[in-house]
């Protein structure tokens, strides 16, 4: 809300500086002329007079003055109109809860960054971070304390992922992208940084409230050459981590893939013989 105050505020002193301009310099401009013309001081009196006895001077005059009264009145709607235009547009991009970044902002932002990197010949990286035991958080403690802790770890990851896309996916999950990679290795980095994020618990109701993540990653091109297949394969590499039961972040490969679909073969044949 404080930066589109002073996005509503730049508005209006663009349009209050038109108006000044136009209201006030011009008219100064014509005047000085005038004066310089009768050979008269520059001085109330004078131009008092030279308004009095040239009409027409009065009215060049007039006209501008009356633009810059409305170019400054309009100014204020223009920016109010704007600051509303931009407060529908965060209410669309931002998560309600968190204040950070929302799915529809994430995908249609990775798209984009796919789009880049197939011009730069770079890599994007696709990290999911999923809460471990948020449930049981949600059922023991309440989901207003659920609330707080998403919120907190929220923050957190902005702090300590600076320059970065955080997004908050859905329910307890979190999303990461990094743009502009060289290497697949240099997606380790971030996910160091994100384990470290909860290596301290968090503060929450008057309590201490000790917190894991399971973090899958997949980058473009080599997992994935669209936003759909990316963050399908990101979500298999963190359910891969999450039944792992370890802490840590799991970078997706095809064998993956492998599993899971064994996995759900397996499942079906045991239900047909049940």
């Amino acid at each position: 809300m404080e930066n589109i105050n002073k996005y509503e505020k730049k508005i209006i002193g663009i349009y209050a500086l038109g108006g000044i301009i136009l209201g006030l310099c011009f008219p100064l401009v014509a005047i000085r002329f005038e004066l310089m013309r009768l050979n008269l001081k520059f001085g109330l009196e004078n131009m008092i007079y030279i308004h009095k006895y040239n009409k027409i001077l009065f009215i060049v005059d007039m006209i501008p003055l009356l633009l810059g009264i409305v170019a400054f009145c309009s100014g204020i709607i223009r920016g109010r109109l704007k600051c509303i235009n931009k407060q529908l547009e965060e209410q669309i991009i931002i998560d309600e809860l968190t204040k950070i970044y929302n799915r529809r902002y994430g995908t249609r932002k990775l798209k984009e960054y796919i789009e880049n990197a197939k011009r730069s010949n770079k890599k994007v990286g696709v990290v999911f971070i999923d809460l471990n035991r948020f449930k049981w958080i949600n059922d023991n403690l309440g989901h207003a304390v659920g609330d707080e802790l998403l919120k907190a770890v929220a923050k957190r990851l902005v702090k300590i992922l600076k320059n970065r896309d955080v997004i908050r996916f859905g329910g307890d999950e979190f999303m990461v992208l990094v743009d502009d990679l060289v290497r697949v290795e240099e997606i380790n980095n971030v996910s160091n940084h994100l384990i470290n994020v909860f290596n301290e618990p968090f503060y929450i109701a008057n309590r201490l409230i000790h917190m894991k993540a399971s973090i899958g990653i997949s980058v473009f091109p080599d997992h994935g050459k669209d936003v759909e297949s990316l963050l399908n394969n990101a979500d298999i590499a963190m359910y891969k981590c999450k039944n792992s039961s370890r802490d840590g972040y799991e970078l997706y490969h095809e064998g993956m893939k492998d599993n899971q679909n064994q996995g759900v073969h397996r499942e079906c044949e045991l239900s047909h013989a049940i």
